[in-house]
């Protein structure tokens, strides 16, 4: 069986004043997770918030722990990168 898994992360962007501000921070965020964890990634929601969002980000891969221990390295990444991104709340799910 194949061990599949994602996140999903809900920032808050106290700094951000305008959908396309947020449209822009985003799209550097979810590049450098696609080319740092080979993950992929979508805004699930919270698309017209100017100031909150909700990544998702899935995985697959042959080994269920490096699957989970590299899902679980993304809030931190992402906090210490993206310093304008509150993270407020994640969920991680295995399969």
């Amino acid at each position: 069986m194949i061990p599949l898994g994602y996140i999903v992360l809900v920032f808050q962007i106290p700094g951000c004043h305008s959908l396309k501000e947020k449209r822009g921070l985003l799209k550097s965020m979810i590049s450098n997770l696609r080319k740092v964890f080979n993950v992929s990634v979508a805004e699930v929601d919270c698309q017209d918030s100017w100031n909150k969002t909700v990544i998702a980000c899935a995985m697959a891969g042959s080994d269920r722990l490096a699957v989970e221990r590299s899902l679980q390295s993304i809030p931190e990444y992402c906090e210490e990168l993206f310093r304008s991104f509150q993270l407020i709340d994640q969920e991680i799910e295995l399969f």
